[in-house]
Formats: structure tokens, sequence, C-alpha cells
């Protein structure tokens, strides 16, 4: 289910809405920044404030399913986590329609997720699906991340006078 999951929100719901609003859409949007707009909004925002909602409901599940740390001494930071999660999931939302805020939301998530990953990576635990999963979405969508806000960044640039 996880990775079903995390497929939906990182590449099927963000491509299914640049269509639908590019077919939609009187508004002649650029496809660097629809792509920018829809990957923050779903990969970031609803991804992020999902799993802080889920962190602070349930922080056993992510204590023992994720990092199999059974103490539950770490709930109360697990929850902390997943306050930090639902507020730049929040941020990321909210740039839908707030596109000032999108550049900083995706820089937010590239930042969060080319580091999870990156620890995902070179974490000496053992390998489970859950992992391999994290990890893989946790790369990938840093570096489309990446991709799409250095496009942006530069076509912003190249538009000036």
């Amino acid at each position: 289910m996880y990775p079903v999951m995390l497929f939906a929100l990182f590449v099927v719901l963000p491509l299914a809405s640049i269509a639908i609003e590019r077919s939609v859409s009187r508004l002649q949007t650029g496809w660097i920044e629809l792509a920018l707009k829809w990957f923050v909004f779903w990969a970031v925002g609803v991804r992020l404030f999902t799993a802080g909602s889920s962190q602070v409901i349930r922080p056993q599940f992510t204590a023992g399913e994720i990092f199999q740390i059974s103490d539950p001494v770490v709930i109360p930071f697990i929850q902390e986590l997943g306050f930090a999660n639902i507020a730049m999931g929040l941020v990321a939302m909210i740039s839908v329609v707030a596109a000032p805020w999108r550049r900083p939301a995706a820089l937010i998530g590239l930042v969060f997720f080319g580091a999870a990953g990156v620890r995902h990576a070179f974490s000496a635990d053992a390998v489970n699906m859950l992992k391999l999963a994290a990890m893989t979405s946790d790369l990938f969508i840093a570096a489309l991340l990446g991709v799409l806000l250095a496009l942006s960044l530069r076509a912003a640039r190249s538009s000036k006078p």
C-alpha cells in the first residue's frame, strides 16, 4: 500500500493535475511552472502533511515500522517530527494558490527529501520494502524538484530585461 501511495503522490497525481490544468485552463502557464506547481503540491505538500498527521496520531507506527524502534521514549520525538512535516506540507499545499511560496516550498522539499533519501541510502539498518520505497521515492522527488527549481529560476532570470 505504501509504495502505491508514494507512486500516486509522486507521479500519477501531479501528472494528472498538470494534464487537467493544461486542458481546461485559459492561462498559458509554461510547462516548467505547471510541473513545479503540481509536484510541489502533491509530492511535498500532500505527502508531508499526510506523513506528519500519521506521525502525530500514530507515532508508534513510524517508530516501529519505519525505524524499527520499540522504545516508547521516541514517541514525543516522532510527534515533533510530525508537527514539522505538517507545517512544511501546509506551506507546499498553499503554494498551489500562492505562487510566490512555490519555489521556497520546492527548496524545502528538495532539502528534506534529498537528505532523507541520502540517510536511507547510507543507513546501516536492514533494508525492508518500506525503507527501499522511501529511499527511492525520496531521491527521485529530490532530483526532480532540483531540476524543476533550477529550470524555473533560469526561466525567471532570462525573462527579466
